[in-house]
C-alpha cells in the first residue's frame, strides 16, 4: 500500500489508500443507508397522501380521475419529490465529507476523506468527488482501481 503523509502535530501517524474492497464495502454500507432512508420518508409522504384519500397513482398518473389534482399540480408534485430525494442524497455525501471526513460507511470500515493537504475537503473538491464517484462507474468500475 502507498502511504501518504498528513499534516498533524505527530509526524509519524501516515495515511495510507484504501483499498478497492474496502472502499467498495463502504460505499455499499452508504448505498444501504441513504436508500434506506429515502425510502422511509417516501413511505411516510405515502401514508400523508393517503391520509388525504390520495394514491400514489393518483398524484402521479397523468391518465383518468384527477382527484382534485391539476396537471400541473402532479408534475410539481413529482418534481419536488426527485429534488428532494436527489437533493438529501447529493447531501449525505458532501455533509459527512466536510464536517467529519468520512460517511457512516466509510466510518464503519476506516476510512477517512482528505484533502492532498490533509485538510478536511472543500465544497468544491467534495462535489468533485462525488461527480468522480459516478464517472468511475461507467467504464466498468475500472475509475475505482487507481489504474
Amino acid at each position: 500500500m502507498s502511504r501518504l503523509p498528513l499534516a498533524h502535530s505527530d509526524p509519524h501517524l501516515l495515511g495510507q489508500y484504501a483499498g478497492f474492497a474496502t472502499r467498495l464495502l463502504a460505499f455499499a454500507a452508504d448505498q444501504l443507508l441513504v436508500i434506506g432512508i429515502i425510502v422511509a420518508v417516501n413511505s411516510v409522504v405515502m401514508l400523508a397522501l393517503n391520509f388525504f384519500q390520495l394514491t400514489v397513482s393518483d398524484v402521479f398518473s397523468f391518465s383518468g380521475n384527477f382527484s382534485g389534482l391539476t396537471q400541473l399540480m402532479r408534475v410539481l408534485l413529482l418534481g419536488l419529490g426527485l429534488l428532494l430525494n436527489l437533493s438529501f442524497y447529493i447531501g449525505y455525501f458532501i455533509f459527512f465529507w466536510m464536517l467529519v471526513g468520512q460517511t457512516p460507511g466509510k466510518m464503519l470500515m476506516g476510512v477517512r476523506v482528505v484533502s492532498v493537504d490533509a485538510r478536511p475537503l472543500t465544497f468544491g473538491q467534495a462535489i468533485k468527488r462525488l461527480l468522480g464517484y459516478y464517472l468511475s462507474l461507467l467504464p466498468f468500475f475500472m475509475g475505482f482501481f487507481g489504474y
